[in-house]
């Protein structure tokens, strides 16, 4: 319920479930494909887990399989999802046999999680012992800390690769420092990788919304072009976005805004800046379990334009849609 990739089995199980047959999950939102030593940690109590965007992550394995024109089973891959969460993975030859822990685990921070810390600082700052003597969290908040409001949150106060961006050209040297270290751990936890793979790399694939980011992407392939050819597949898939289009197409006929919709009439994408507050309160709003999805809406009829349509997923992972009048009009 806290992430935009478990609607596919939440959805799945709906339709299954009204027609009384089952349903069955391609590439799963987590895939536990690890090795037995990859799974070791250095306490008994404590075992390494599969976390990962691996939706995404097998998705790109496979397009990347395309462009080298070679089946996905016989490559060794380092992918790399770059969102919210960050996921380095090692996939020797159709099989995922590492990942850091991208939800509360290891590796590089990433705009909203803190990845790999101090495990003592950690512990020291869970009981508010010397120097976090002052910090009184509770064990929900401190979890947050961690994965939430970790990494460029923490350090920057906003979650967002475009404005850190803009802070950089305006001459912010911090948030220089705290990006390029981002870049950083990421390359360097590519290395790791690479070494499960016993330095025998096919290529690097790097995915996900940050992966539009030129200036973190250079960052990054500064330090590991010389492992293997880099592979970039930012985050908009056309099959993500084919959904939503659908989903649109479905509250267009559900709230008589049109009906019927071809999918050529309609226009969608990651909602990448900020929508102003005039404009929200003139649309109409809706949801459904108001953490799960929420959408606002509001007819137009003017620019070739039908309606424009906001919906986001679990708080956080919001698209735009535009219903055009015509097809002809689509993209004018």
């Amino acid at each position: 319920r806290e992430h935009a990739s478990s609607l596919g089995a939440l959805l799945a199980y709906e339709i299954a479930n009204t027609v009384g047959i089952p349903a069955y999950i391609v590439d799963p939102v987590c895939v536990d494909e690890f090795d037995a030593v990859a799974r070791v940690s250095g306490l008994p109590e404590i075992e390494r887990r599969s976390l990962s965007h691996a939706l995404n992550l097998k998705a790109v394995a496979r397009r990347a399989a395309l462009e080298l024109g070679r089946p996905y089973p016989e490559l060794n891959l380092v992918i790399a999802h770059l969102g919210g969460g960050i996921s380095v993975t090692a996939h020797r030859q159709g099989r995922m046999v590492d990942v850091n822990q991208a939800l509360d685990g290891n590796g590089p921070f990433a705009p909203e999680r803190s990845g790999g810390l101090p495990v003592g600082d950690v512990v020291r700052m869970c009981y508010a012992e010397a120097p976090y003597q002052d910090v009184d969290l509770t064990y929900e908040q401190m979890f947050r800390k961690l994965a939430g409001k970790g990494g460029l949150v923490a350090h920057l106060g906003t979650n967002s690769a475009v404005e850190v961006e803009r802070r950089i050209r305006a001459g912010d040297e911090h948030a220089r420092l705290v990006y390029e270290a981002m870049a950083y751990q990421i390359a360097k936890e590519m290395g790791a990788m690479a070494t499960v793979l016993g330095g025998r790399v096919d290529a690097i694939v790097i995915t996900g919304g940050v992966a539009h980011s030129e200036l973190l992407l250079d960052w990054i392939g500064q330090r590991v072009a010389w492992i293997a050819p880099v592979l970039v597949y930012p985050g908009e898939d056309e099959r993500v976005m084919r959904v939503i289009r659908n989903i649109v197409r479905g509250l267009c006929h559900h709230h008589s805004v049109m009906s019927p919709v071809s999918d050529k009439r309609v226009w969608a994408n990651v909602q990448k800046y900020a929508i102003p507050e005039e404009f929200l309160d003139q649309m109409n709003y809706h949801h459904r379990e108001q953490d799960i999805v929420e959408y606002r809406y509001q007819i137009l009829n003017e620019f070739g334009i039908n309606s424009a349509w906001l919906i986001t997923f679990f708080e956080r992972v919001p698209f735009i849609g535009l219903v055009f009048m015509s097809e002809e009009g689509f993209g004018q």
